[in-house]
């Protein structure tokens, strides 16, 4: 029996018709390549998470409206997946990219406040368009980045379930 609980799937969509685009101009995010971007980009760091999400994996959706500029954090891509970041002792690291409203993908290092950003939390490492709805989500209001990172609390989040 499926559980009606979890978060819905239709946001996401957007997060892989996005992938799908920036799929033609690179192969992976994370790791050490700099995507065409330069620089190093940064990261955004939750921490507190409870227990139990240790093992699951969490995927970064934001926008920041006044530049029409959408963030995301992710392990890796491809046109087709996203690899997710893994929760480890209560924490997560997401990688940060940045797309604008053309399709350009680079890594994310610049100094602006994110209107909204949320982390929906997965079971599975993969997601694609036949992935399982995540388990849980955790949005955050108005985040400021510095150089690309930022840090939240897992406390100072909104919980869906």
């Amino acid at each position: 029996m499926k559980n009606k609980s979890k978060v819905p799937l239709v946001r996401l969509f957007g997060i892989i018709a996005l992938v799908a685009v920036m799929g033609f101009s690179m192969t992976a995010c994370g790791g050490d390549d700099d995507g065409g971007g330069g620089g190093s980009g940064g990261k955004f760091t939750l921490t507190g998470i409870p227990a139990k999400y240790n093992g699951k994996y969490a995927l970064l959706d934001g926008v920041v409206y006044s530049d029409n500029l959408g963030l995301f954090g992710c392990q890796s891509y491809t046109a087709q997946t996203n690899t997710l970041s893994p929760i480890s002792n209560g924490k997560v690291s997401l990688p940060m990219w940045k797309v604008d409203e053309s399709g350009n993908v680079e890594k994310y290092s610049g100094n602006d406040t994110a209107d909204g950003v949320h982390i929906p939390i997965f079971d599975n490492k993969i997601l694609s368009s036949t992935s399982p709805d995540a388990i849980v989500e955790i949005v955050f209001a108005n985040v400021t980045f510095k150089k690309g990172s930022a840090t939240r609390s897992w406390d100072q989040g909104t919980v869906s379930p």
